[in-house]
């Protein structure tokens, strides 16, 4: 009976179970498997493979870091060789001219300028312009045909081109004259877009000028200058 009961026990113990008939912990299994020297060159395998997964990520990481921080770098160098067109510092005063046909009723004329500030040539310029006479909104210039293209294919820096906003017609000289001793009662409104060389994104710019009854111009939200 003696040698049943050893038995008995040494096949518990094969089994992985303790006295209380549980499973015994599988890290026994795991010190077992390291502790046998037949294994040892697959367990060097695992060990090389999980080293060369940490080295690839690592350097992966430091990829995505690296690319991070040129791509960043590139658009500073291209925002600051990029095109800038604004409108010209020298700012005329709108004007009333008579229509031949017509006279003495006339239009409003404003002449504007704009010009490229920026270090890189400006493609695809184009604008369209506005005026407002009166308390009404903006009107297209007379005779525009809704976008114009610039007389400049393409703006080099320090380049200024010319363009006149015009109003419709029957405007009679002593209106005008009200009009000039007033705020806010003839404006101009423009939008301007283009391009840089990579042609990847379109600039736009939105400006709005009004005329003051001191002669002053103002520079007003486009917001509210309505059309």
């Amino acid at each position: 009976m003696g040698s049943g009961e050893g038995d008995t026990l040494q096949g518990d113990e094969n089994r992985g179970e303790n006295e209380h008939g549980q499973r015994k912990p599988i890290r026994n299994w795991f010190r077992a498997s390291f502790l046998n020297p037949d294994n040892l060159p697959r367990h060097l395998t695992a060990l090389f493979t999980l080293l060369l997964a940490v080295f690839a990520f690592e350097a992966w990481t430091e990829a995505q870091r690296e690319t991070h921080a040129l791509q960043g770098e590139l658009a500073v160098l291209e925002a600051d060789q990029r095109p800038y067109i604004g409108l010209a510092n020298f700012i005329e005063q709108p004007l009333f001219v008579a229509q031949s046909n017509q006279a003495p009723l006339g239009q409003v004329v404003w002449k504007w300028q704009y010009m490229n500030y920026g270090r890189g040539i400006a493609y695809n310029v184009r604008f369209r312009d506005f005026i407002k006479v009166g308390d009404e909104r903006y009107q297209p210039s007379y005779g525009g045909t809704g976008e114009q293209v610039s007389l400049a294919t393409a703006m080099p820096p320090g380049r200024v081109a010319f363009a006149t906003a015009v109003s419709h017609p029957g405007l009679s000289q002593e209106n005008f004259a009200q009009l000039l001793q007033k705020d806010f009662q003839i404006g101009i409104l423009i939008e301007l877009e283009y391009t840089d060389a990579f042609r990847r994104e379109t600039f736009k710019d939105v400006v709005c000028l009004e005329r003051l009854a001191t002669g002053a111009i103002a520079f007003r939200p486009p917001e509210d200058c309505k059309k």
